[in-house]
């Protein structure tokens, strides 16, 4: 689990007091198990001054997405920190909100669903005991939570609960090749990794990424991470790999911190018999689309999207392709898709290069039958139309390369 430390880094009375206080509250995140981010070793106004405010907002909304807690300095009022701490609501972060006896916190920020806690403090000295306790009291409440998650939605129907305990209904970890669920001494089915399973469902997580821009696989276990540019779509395959039984039928949606950053996905289904073949539990691959204006980053094992499973009045007949047949549609699709690009690049850069010839004929023609001047300030114009028109293009080629085609999404 992550915990984001938020608190005022441009208005600071005292930035580096302010720093090294933040700098404890991670520690004591750290020694919980938790990740911390500080956002002043990434993104601090002084010593990261030449880093646009859009790409602080973009960076900073990022991290508060993938974190489960914010912990929050309140003591000096923050039009940042107050932002934060409602786009924390959003996308269902909690927050503890630590402030000094005296100080004057805003009565909305005080009262946003997101808080779940409050520490009042002495002095910044002082806080280490009581925002630890809050800490472990955090951790116990999300433990007990954890514990019973089995009665989240995704297993409320005793039908699906069953299909897990008899491991018709698998779900299994590419990684470790386990499956990731377990059953305890009770009977009951147990997550083994915390925050996967929640009240709509199963989060999935990035396994790999194949992008039309470099023409294949990311290999985003080895790379870490893949960068999505505005426009871009890429084919997410998860990192689980399911097997669904013949009476039930799973769907795909994304998660709410990745379509508020720009992330675009259409639901999709995961057929009735899905993984039960002789390849065994089988991937799913996703496809998304960045639909924002800044570079999205999809990291290995980020979770992407989410699997709500139904159980079906009775059995499908007609089974699931394979994952087999499925991937060799896609990589046909993909190769096609490729081609059609590769033609209109060069339609493209042939075109450009004619026009560069044909301003060049141009510039020489007014040399000699006119002025030098006329001739530059010709050949002049002629160029910035040509990196105009080169850009337009390529946005153009950008928007159609990435238009949704039938790809397989299962």
């Amino acid at each position: 689990m992550r915990a984001y430390i938020s608190g005022p880094l441009t208005n600071g009375h005292n930035p580096e007091e302010l720093k090294g206080f933040y700098e404890v509250l991670a520690s004591l995140c750290e020694a919980r198990g938790l990740e911390a981010y500080l956002p002043h070793e990434h993104t601090d106004p002084v010593t990261n001054g030449g880093i646009s405010p859009r790409d602080v907002y973009v960076r900073d909304v990022h991290e508060i997405a993938g974190s489960e807690l914010l912990l929050v300095y309140a003591g000096v009022p923050s039009h940042g920190v107050g932002g934060e701490v409602v786009f924390a609501g959003t996308v269902g972060a909690d927050v503890i909100l630590i402030h000094e006896r005296d100080a004057k916190v805003s009565r909305f920020l005080l009262g946003s669903p997101a808080v779940v806690d409050t520490v009042v403090i002495e002095s910044l000295g002082t806080a280490e005991i009581p925002v630890g306790a809050a800490l472990d009291k955090w951790l116990a409440r999300r433990q007990a939570g954890h514990q019973t998650r089995e009665n989240a939605a995704v297993l409320t129907d005793p039908g699906i609960a069953r299909k897990l305990l008899s491991r018709e209904l698998r779900i299994v970890d590419s990684s470790t090749d386990e499956d990731v669920f377990t059953v305890d001494d009770s009977g009951r089915v147990v997550e083994l990794e915390e925050g996967q399973l929640d009240a709509h469902g199963y989060k999935l997580r990035a396994g790999d990424l194949y992008s039309w821009r470099v023409g294949g696989w990311a290999n985003l276990k080895k790379s870490r991470y893949y960068d999505v540019r505005p426009g871009e779509s890429v084919i997410i395959r998860t990192r689980e790999r399911l097997a669904l039984p013949l009476d039930i039928v799973g769907t795909v949606h994304s998660l709410a911190r990745l379509t508020l950053a720009g992330f675009s996905h259409t639901s999709t289904s995961v057929h009735p018999g899905w993984g039960t073949g002789r390849g065994g539990p089988a991937p799913l691959c996703v496809e998304v689309h960045n639909v924002g204006m800044s570079r999205l980053r999809i990291s290995y094992g980020e979770r992407f999207c989410r699997v709500i499973f139904f159980l079906a009045a009775a059995k499908a007949v007609i089974r699931a392709p394979t994952f087999e047949q499925v991937t060799a549609e896609f990589m046909t699709a993909a190769k096609a898709r490729q081609d059609k690009l590769n033609v209109g690049r060069r339609r493209q850069t042939g075109a450009l290069i004619v026009a560069a010839i044909a301003a060049v004929g141009g510039f020489f023609a007014v040399y000699l039958f006119i002025d030098l001047k006329a001739a530059i300030t010709g050949m002049a114009s002629v160029l910035v139309a040509l990196g105009i028109g080169w850009a337009f293009s390529e946005r153009l080629r950008l928007g159609f390369r990435n238009q949704a085609e039938d790809q397989p999404t299962e």
